[in-house]
């Protein structure tokens, strides 16, 4: 459950991100929720987030997703997503000002990086290397052909 925060204009701005995770079975029209926490925004991600916003030149955003098969802890000095076995494009990005918050959602589909045992997940500015913004460590995913994951990520000020 998400709290909301007054913030004056003396308090520092807050960014949480919430990712839900998502599962769809072959031959199902259903998808049944999975998973949901909060992450860790680490600071090659909010340099990059914040550079981003002073300057509307910078055509450069997290439009990448990446999964990996790592269990490390998350660590706010990670430029990289440990173990990462793949990377795709974000399938939709929806901002919302009443909420202050943009989420972000792509569909692992069912031969997306079959053949895994998914534990992390983040996003990244580039199709290849690029910025790492957020990593969060979820609950195993044994991604088959059987299945399809659906990762909304969403990044809020509070």
């Amino acid at each position: 459950m998400q709290h909301q925060v007054n913030v004056s204009a003396t308090e520092p701005l807050r960014l949480m991100g919430t990712l839900r995770i998502f599962i769809n079975k072959k031959g199902e029209d259903t998808w049944e929720p999975f998973w949901e926490g909060h992450n860790l925004i680490t600071y090659a991600g909010m340099n990059k987030l914040l550079a981003t916003l002073v300057n509307v030149a910078n055509t450069s955003y997290f439009g990448y997703i990446a999964v990996s098969t790592s269990t490390a802890a998350t660590s706010a000095s990670n430029t990289t997503l440990p173990g990462e076995v793949f990377r795709k494009a974000i399938d939709s990005a929806t901002a919302n000002t009443s909420t202050r918050s943009v989420t972000l959602q792509t569909t692992l589909n069912f031969t997306d990086a079959s053949g895994n045992a998914l534990t992390k997940y983040g996003h990244l500015s580039a199709a290849v290397a690029g910025t790492l913004l957020n990593e969060t460590n979820h609950t195993l995913i044994n991604k088959t052909t059987s299945i399809q994951v659906m990762y909304q990520y969403t990044l809020a000020m509070v």
